[in-house]
């Protein structure tokens, strides 16, 4: 960890750059950023994770854009998103809504 730091205080210093001591924070495990927690291994706040676990199934149209919309967010973090996502991007396409759409799976009966 002290390694860490040494580099980046070399490149704060390289390209000219002052860091606030007061605002700073040394060794820490986890740090809150942008409103996620950053952590050694993965960026992702609690209160987001908790919001796609209690995501109830998309009953129209309207909520699997909902749903689709926050799950684009993290695109970047799940391999082969758009394939996941392709059966149910396919819904929101006007010649290919209805119940009996073999992807219609996704929308919940409720």
């Amino acid at each position: 960890m002290l390694e860490h730091l040494r580099q980046v205080l070399a490149r704060l210093r390289e390209y000219e750059l002052y860091a606030k001591v007061s605002k700073c924070s040394f060794a820490q495990e986890t740090i809150s950023f942008l409103g996620h927690i950053v952590e050694r291994t993965h960026s992702d706040g609690p209160q987001e994770g908790t919001a796609i676990e209690e995501w109830q199934p998309p009953s129209d149209v309207h909520d699997l854009r909902s749903f689709l919309g926050l799950a684009n967010y993290y695109r970047r973090f799940v391999k082969d998103y758009s394939k996941i996502a392709r059966p149910m991007t396919d819904l929101l396409k006007k010649t290919k809504l209805g119940i009996g759409h073999p992807n219609a799976k996704y929308l919940s009966t409720t």
